[in-house]
C-alpha cells in the first residue's frame, strides 16, 4: 500500500478487473487491452470497458497468458502458443522417525531450509530426468492434511469404509500423548523433477463449450508425462525408500490405488523388471507456453520478452522459458522481467524524447538556420 500511494497522479490501479481480450490493428500493432469490471465476485454480472496503450504487457503466468494470446488470435505465427508447457512434477515420501529418537521438529520454520541437489546432474541425466530432494519443514501437511488430518484419525472422525461409525477414537490423555508422538516425528521428502518442453503439453481454449461466468474461454490443459520424466520420478522413489532405510524411519509412502480408486497423478512404472505406483503433484511452476528464441518460426517471444509478430506486445513470465530445470523457475522470472523492464523504458524513453526540428535555412546567415525544440 505504501508503494501505491507513491505512484504518480499518472498512474491508476484498477481492480477487480479481469482482461478479456487483447485488440491490434490489421497491420499487426496492438492499440489497448479490453477488460471487464465487476463489484460482486459471486456475481456473473460486469461491465466492459476498453484501455489503450503504446505498449501492452501480459503478466498474467503461463496458462493466462496463452489463453489471452490465443482468444485474441495474437502472435502464433509460429503456431507455439499455448505449447511447451511444463511443471516440475513433484513427488511426495513421507515416513515415522523412531519413536526413540523423539521429535524431529515438524512445522517449523519455512516449507524446507535444505535438501539433496546431487541428482541435477551426473550421467544418470541420459536415462531418466534428473531431481531435486526437498526435506520439507512441515510434516506430511502436502501428502495427506497433516497435522489435521491426524487429529481426525485419532478421533475416529468419517467413520469406516462403510459408513459406520469408528468405535476405536480415542480421547482425553491418550490422545494428546498419540498427537504429540506421531506428529512430532513426520519426515517428508518432496522431490521436484525436471520436465522437457513437450509441443503436446499446451494450453487451448474451444470458445463453443467452455466459458466462464463472465463469457471468457476457460483455459482447457493437456498435460502428460513422458517416458524420461517417469523414470525419473521412478529413481526417485527409489532414493527415497534409501534415505527412509538409512534414517530407521518408517516409510508410509502410499501411491497405491484404494478401493480401486487411484490418487491423483497415478501411474504404475516398470524399470529393470521392478514395477511401482507412482504418483505425482503439480508444482505450480508453469512454465513454456509462449516460449522464447531468435526464430519467429519456432518461437513466440525474443530475448526481451516481445512477441515477434507484433513490436508492442510484450507476454512476460515463465511462459517464455524453454526450459525449466529442476529448481524453481522464481529468479529467472524476475531477471527475464527486469529486462523486459529496461527494453519497454528504453523504447518509451526513445520515443518521447524531445527533438531539433530546424527551420527553414536563413538566406542571410545560411550557416546557422533557426532551431527550436519540439516534443515528439
Amino acid at each position: 500500500m505504501r508503494l501505491q500511494a507513491a505512484w504518480p497522479s499518472s498512474v491508476t490501479l484498477a481492480t477487480r478487473c479481469v482482461v478479456s481480450r487483447v485488440r491490434a490493428t490489421s497491420a499487426g500493432t496492438v492499440t489497448g487491452v479490453e477488460y471487464r469490471t465487476y463489484t460482486d465476485p459471486a456475481s456473473p454480472v460486469s461491465r466492459s470497458y476498453l484501455a489503450e496503450a503504446d505498449v501492452v504487457v501480459l503478466a498474467a503466468h503461463a496458462i493466462e497468458n496463452a489463453r489471452l494470446l490465443l482468444f485474441s488470435g495474437l502472435a502464433n505465427t509460429s503456431g507455439q502458443v499455448g505449447r511447451n508447457l511444463m511443471d516440475h512434477p513433484t513427488l511426495l515420501n513421507w515416513a515415522l522417525a523412531p519413536e526413540t529418537g523423539g521429535p524431529v521438529g515438524p512445522f517449523r520454520g519455512p516449507g524446507h531450509t535444505s535438501g539433496w541437489e546431487v541428482f541435477r546432474g551426473g550421467p544418470g541425466r541420459q536415462v531418466r530426468a534428473p531431481f531435486r530432494i526437498e526435506i520439507g519443514n512441515w510434516g506430511w501437511g502436502w501428502a495427506t492434511g497433516a497435522p489435521m488430518s491426524n487429529v481426525a484419525t485419532a478421533l475416529g472422525i468419517g467413520g469406516d469404509k462403510d459408513g459406520n461409525v469408528r468405535p476405536d477414537g480415542v480421547f482425553g490423555p491418550e490422545l494428546r500423548r498419540l498427537l504429540g508422538s506421531s506428529i512430532g516425528r513426520q519426515l517428508q521428502l518432496q522431490i521436484a523433477v525436471e520436465q522437457s518442453a513437450d509441443p503436446g503439453n499446451r494450453v487451448t481454449i474451444d470458445p463453443a463449450r467452455h466459458r466462464d461466468a463472465m463469457g471468457n474461454p476457460r483455459p482447457i490443459l493437456t498435460y502428460n508425462l513422458d517416458e524420461h520424466v517417469r523414470t525419473g520420478l521412478f529413481a526417485a522413489r527409489l532414493v527415497a525408500q534409501k534415505i527412509f532405510e538409512r534414517l530407521g524411519a518408517t516409510d508410509y509412502t502410499d501411491h497405491a490405488p484404494h478401493d480401486g480408486v487411484p490418487p491423483l497423478g497415478h501411474f504404475v512404472h516398470t524399470v529393470d523388471e521392478q514395477t511401482l505406483d507412482l504418483a505425482y503433484s503439480g508444482a505450480g511452476h508453469g512454465a513454456g507456453t509462449h516460449i522464447m528464441g531468435t526464430d519467429p518460426k519456432s518461437s513466440v517471444v525474443n530475448a526481451d520478452q516481445r512477441t515477434h509478430d507484433h513490436p508492442n506486445l510484450y507476454a512476460i513470465g515463465c511462459g517464455s522459458m524453454p526450459s525449466i530445470g529442476t529448481s524453481n523457475p522464481t529468479l529467472t522470472m524476475m531477471a527475464l522481467a527486469l529486462r523486459s523492464a529496461a527494453r519497454i523504458h528504453r523504447d518509451l524513453a526513445a520515443a518521447r524524447r524531445p527533438v531539433t526540428v530546424r527551420s527553414a535555412a536563413d538566406p542571410a546567415n545560411p550557416e546557422n538556420p533557426e532551431k527550436e525544440k519540439v516534443t515528439a
